[in-house]
């Protein structure tokens, strides 16, 4: 068995660099970045649902909500559909999904199950952020 420094060296000592090059894009696969990249937007660029399903305010700590469809409108004790990909309402703090709701003339009423905050978020500049 050798130490890290000694296998740090060995591969120091026998990976030979080669000049940067432009290439295409569609020639990238399994190349190496010269340099490093950087984004000018974040993505996505908003918080968005990753679930069909309806948002609520998780803190309300209620189970049952009116439905709303204009995000003015939306509040504690609110619900509101969202589907995969949309904007999540300014408030929200879960979406859950639409098995585990009933919903009936306006009404929706969770279906005991253990739904957390931020369940089914996917958050503004998770996948990459400005640099």
């Amino acid at each position: 068995m050798i130490t890290t420094d000694d296998a740090l060296k060995i591969i120091i000592n026998n990976v030979k660099s080669k000049d940067s090059e432009f290439i295409s894009l569609e020639k990238a696969l399994d190349r190496i970045a010269y340099d490093n990249i950087y984004s000018p937007i974040d993505s996505p660029s908003f918080d968005k649902s990753a679930m069909d399903g309806y948002a609520i305010i998780f803190k309300d700590n209620s189970k049952t909500f009116n439905i709303v469809e204009d995000e003015k409108d939306f509040a504690p004790g609110c619900a509101m559909r969202v589907n995969t990909g949309f904007p999540i309402p300014e408030g929200a703090d879960s979406i859950v999904e639409v098995e585990k709701v009933s919903v009936k003339e306006k009404k929706l009423t969770l279906i005991p199950d253990n739904i957390e905050r931020y369940r089914n978020f996917t958050f503004k500049g998770s996948e990459f952020k400005i640099n």
